[in-house]
């Protein structure tokens, strides 16, 4: 009998999944014994019961879509493109690791003891920063900054020499067969890892106190490395202008990141698209910092969005911005861009799934009934609509995360081709 191609991709995703987990927790320390052939045969009956986990399946569809985004990337992408893709994708096999380990000790709780420990991540102090063609973001630079201080500390040294020690007898003993290998090697290469990282990030803050809230930053709810503002994504990094071309502004929160290097792509030679280097978030972090986004340079366009955060229900009766609130915060933000000359172009909220509510706490206002007051003040004040709202919401179900806000890879190139189109129209004609 011939199998559905769908489930022999999930099949064998999932199974990557369970060989990343079961492999790792060979590298456990000493005192835990071989498995037994009882023991393999409840992982393996966990394994199967976890294929069909709901969570499993929609995390092995995400994984699926990464690695073909990735794949595309590499064969056509800038580098930028596929440096981000890479990021995605690696992001989504964590989840599916995740999802399947959740979903093994749901049909088995016995089998956690089996799956310990969980996964180790890169270390701080050695993970390679990412390169961009473009400039590093100033939060980048003090990072990096931060930590080549930290590494000439006197503290810091003899636990990087103990390090190096232990990596490089990680790395002799991982040359040899399985059975071959000393766990204890591997516990010592994570202790070691574990004692280095808090070296460095101590030794970090010491050099710069103010550093504490850029390793402390954690990516929103849902979001990835390609929509997230942390410093490794290479959507939030500056740019350099071409010259001659006309200087266009990409205001917008974590959505707008997904989807800026597409846009940036698809405008390549026509305009400079810049965008502010954070998530926007809602309409009152717009007010605390839209005079420092917009700078002293020229725009010629801007582009911008603020509504998800500000329908955000922070309590069961309150929003992060009433309705009322949220038109007369966009009025004010709409004249302080203004101010610049720039033509105004506001994107209208993507759809939330679920009718925004995602979870018993993380719940939204109607965001159609947001967008129709967004609109009505925008209409007042002249500003062009690039109803990005209509754009995807025929698609929502085939392009979006499943409840979340986000969007797969298709979703960010969907909302991209339409944000360009709309920037397009309004540049001003060559030469001028």
């Amino acid at each position: 009998m011939m199998m559905n191609p769908s489930r022999m991709v999930r099949l064998c995703v999932v199974c990557v999944a369970f060989a990343v987990i079961t492999a790792r927790a060979a590298e456990a320390p000493a005192t835990r014994p071989a498995l037994s052939a009882e023991q393999t045969k409840k992982l393996d009956a966990a394994k199967a019961a976890a294929l069909n986990d709901p969570a499993v399946k929609a995390a092995t569809e995400k994984a699926s879509a990464a690695r073909k985004a990735y794949q595309k990337s590499r064969d056509a992408g800038s580098a930028d493109e596929s440096r981000a893709a890479r990021l995605a994708y690696l992001d989504a096999n964590k989840e599916l690791e995740q999802a399947t380990r959740t979903a093994m000790l749901a049909a088995d709780p016995s089998v956690g003891a089996l799956l310990e420990p969980l996964p180790e991540r890169s270390s701080l102090a050695t993970r390679p920063a990412v390169q961009s063609d473009s400039a590093q973001t100033p939060d980048q630079q003090r990072l990096e900054a931060a930590k080549a201080a930290a590494m000439e500390d006197p503290a810091v040294k003899p636990v990087r020499d103990r390090y190096n020690a232990a990596r490089k007898a990680y790395q002799a003993d991982r040359a040899k067969f399985p059975n071959e290998r000393n766990k204890e090697v591997a516990v010592a290469f994570r202790q070691a890892t574990k004692e280095f990282d808090e070296a460095v990030r101590k030794a970090m803050i010491e050099k710069d106190p103010s550093i504490a809230a850029l390793l402390n930053r954690k990516m929103n709810e849902g979001e990835t490395v390609a929509d997230s503002d942390v410093p490794k994504n290479p959507a939030v990094a500056p740019i350099q202008d071409v010259p001659g071309l006309p200087r266009v502004l990409l205001i917008g929160d974590s959505i707008s990141i997904g989807y800026t290097l597409q846009v940036r792509e698809l405008l390549k030679g026509k305009a400079n698209l810049h965008r502010i280097p954070v998530n926007g978030g809602a309409t009152e972090v717009g007010l605390e910092n839209m005079s420092g986004w917009l700078g002293d340079g020229k725009w010629d366009v801007i582009h911008f969005n603020f509504g998800l955060h500000d329908a955000k229900h922070m309590s069961p009766t309150e929003f992060r911005a009433t309705r009322e609130q949220y038109a007369e915060n966009l009025r004010k933000l709409v004249a302080q861009m203004k101010g610049t000359g720039a033509k105004l172009i506001f994107a209208t909220t993507t759809p939330v799934p679920k009718d925004g509510k995602l979870s018993p706490t993380r719940v939204f206002d109607s965001i159609p009934a947001r967008n129709e007051v967004a609109v009505k003040v925008m209409q007042e004040n002249g500003v062009a609509i690039d109803d990005l709202y209509s754009a995807v919401l025929p698609v929502r179900d085939q392009v979006g995360r499943d409840n979340d806000v986000h969007f797969q890879p298709a979703g960010y190139e969907l909302l991209a081709k339409a944000v360009a189109a709309s920037i397009e129209a309004q540049l001003p004609p060559r030469g001028k």
